[in-house]
């Protein structure tokens, strides 16, 4: 009797090892398909992400600001007369301001919306048909802003005394303040280049 319940204790001690090393040999199956999906997953968002960052970038270097004014179109924002920021009030300025302004849109849809812009410029007022096109396209896209524009000229001006106004670097320098400033303003397709002071005259 001693020897059948020796067999039956190696048979209990044999069972419960074999059915647990099954159960193991499972979880490392299942562990490494969890980590091949895993891994399929990452690559495949990898290349799906990696197409999008580079239109994105292609798009931002087509809206750079170009790097030469010379071809660019001109705005007029109109005359200024401001009384400046000297004692007494006493001394005021007179002064034109016109812009240079280039798209901010990528090439290609700027022209076609050039097209649309000219066709609806001329079709649409039948007096206007010797009007450039391009002039009438900035005019509108600026129409919205011209308020807030006309009143940072001002504004900007005003803050100068005379003698503040009167060197060259002062105004160079007072140039490029009211171009960042008018470009913070802009939303539209057009952004300002440069700008220039077509007449200067302080009293």
């Amino acid at each position: 009797m001693s020897d059948d319940k020796k067999a039956a204790e190696k048979e209990k001690a044999v069972k419960p090892a074999g059915g647990g090393g099954g159960i193991n040999i499972v979880a490392i199956l299942i562990q490494t398909v969890l980590t091949f999906a895993a891994c399929f997953g990452a690559c495949f968002l990898t290349f799906q992400i990696t197409p999008k960052s580079i239109n994105v970038e292609q798009i931002i270097k087509q809206v750079e600001r170009p790097e030469s004014g010379s071809n660019l179109p001109v705005y007029s924002l109109g005359e200024f007369v401001v009384n400046l920021a000297d004692p007494g009030g006493s001394r005021f300025l007179k002064t034109s301001i016109t812009v240079k302004v280039y798209s901010n849109e990528p090439e290609e849809e700027g022209g076609e919306h050039g097209k649309k812009e000219e066709k609806k410029e001329g079709g649409g007022h039948g007096g206007a048909e010797g009007a450039d096109p391009v002039v009438a396209e900035i005019e509108h896209d600026l129409a919205h802003s011209m308020p807030a524009l006309k009143d940072l000229v001002i504004s900007t001006l005003s803050a100068k005394t005379a003698d503040e106004l009167s060197s060259y670097d002062t105004k160079l320098a007072l140039k490029e303040e009211m171009v960042s400033e008018m470009n913070n303003l802009l939303h539209g397709k057009y952004k300002v280049f440069d700008l220039y002071f077509t007449d200067f005259i302080i009293q």
